[in-house]
């Protein structure tokens, strides 16, 4: 059974100055945006208590394998990235603050959704002229290469929003395309001179939870039989399971490989080795098999080594 996906929980540490550029990006150049509401509230207004959805979707021709967002909502907010929970709502968070996220992203995929439930305060002691809105800069890193892409909230960037969306809304498969535009509200209602910078950055290791998974697991199981001293047989099987977006699995095995032999131990008898069926086997130096003296044969050399150690002591008694 499929849990929520989730990126938590994120390690916090100081912002670096490598996202520098995206924080002058969204002080100077990000708008604030919202959804159209109806006649009764004119942009940059909205509802007491308002709860609006907004997606953004990136599509390209390069696999991003990271994201760095920078937003700020009035007046609190969630954020999922391709489903996958980043920052759950709290009502105690500060509209004049900035918050900065890295997460992963899944190998190979060039798409990429940024959902955000956005809420506006409960004030009803500003029923007509309690203003709503959103601003972010984003940017994305790329696999295999340095170079990075920065996008911000604007006429640019194509974000779409809804009063009222379903469950499943945040999945990067959701149809979003009855959705409408978001509206670029005016600069001045949110001075720049009052929006702070992001001073912590949120950071995330992998996706747990859900039917995506960023991780990855290897088993390796050694086998090592000796059938003597002399010779050896080794067998590997390694499973490997990695999954992004669906989950694979793979067992390999490597045919059994003779080990290097001591050319000094010569032959050894199987009944030492608990090898062959019979007493009279051996193991040759290549690691074959091969036929001892008969048991007749065997005998002949007994009584002859008998017959001449004991037959002069029983000549003496005799005489």
């Amino acid at each position: 059974m499929s849990t929520q996906a989730t990126y938590l929980p994120l390690a916090e540490q100081n912002f670096p100055p490598e996202h520098a550029a995206l924080v002058q990006a969204f002080q100077t150049t990000a708008s604030w945006v919202w959804t159209r509401e109806d006649e009764l509230y004119q942009p940059p207004y909205a509802p007491p208590g308002a709860v609006r959805g907004f997606r953004w979707t990136y599509t390209g021709t390069r696999a991003p394998s990271s994201i760095t967002i920078v937003l700020s909502v009035d007046n609190y907010f969630s954020l999922h990235v391709n489903g996958a929970l980043v920052h759950a709502a709290n009502p105690s968070n500060e509209l004049w603050d900035a918050f900065a996220f890295t997460v992963p992203l899944p190998v190979g995929s060039r798409k990429t959704v940024v959902a955000i439930r956005a809420f506006n305060a409960d004030d009803t002691t500003a029923v007509m002229n309690n203003p709503a809105g959103l601003t972010a800069a984003i940017k994305l890193s790329f696999q295999g290469t340095t170079q990075t892409e920065t996008l911000v909230t604007g006429s640019n960037m194509r974000w779409v929003g809804e009063s009222s969306f379903p469950a499943g809304w945040e999945n990067p498969d959701f149809d979003d395309s009855n959705w409408a535009n978001v509206v670029v509200l005016p600069a001045d209602r949110w001075p720049s001179d009052q929006r702070r910078s992001p001073s912590r950055l949120f950071v995330a290791s992998s996706i747990a939870g859900g039917a995506t998974t960023t991780t990855a697991t290897q088993t390796s199981t050694l086998v090592v039989t000796s059938t003597s001293s002399s010779s050896a047989t080794t067998s590997l099987t390694t499973t490997s399971t990695t999954s992004s977006q669906l989950s694979t699995s793979s067992t390999s095995s490597i045919p059994d490989i003779p080990l290097p032999q001591d050319p000094t131990l010569g032959q050894v008898s199987a009944s030492a080795t608990g090898v062959g069926s019979s007493g009279n086997s051996s193991n040759n130096s290549n690691g074959s098999i091969a036929s001892g003296p008969s048991p007749f044969l065997t005998g002949i050399i007994v009584g002859f080594i008998l017959l001449t150690t004991l037959w002069p002591r029983s000549l003496r008694r005799i005489f």
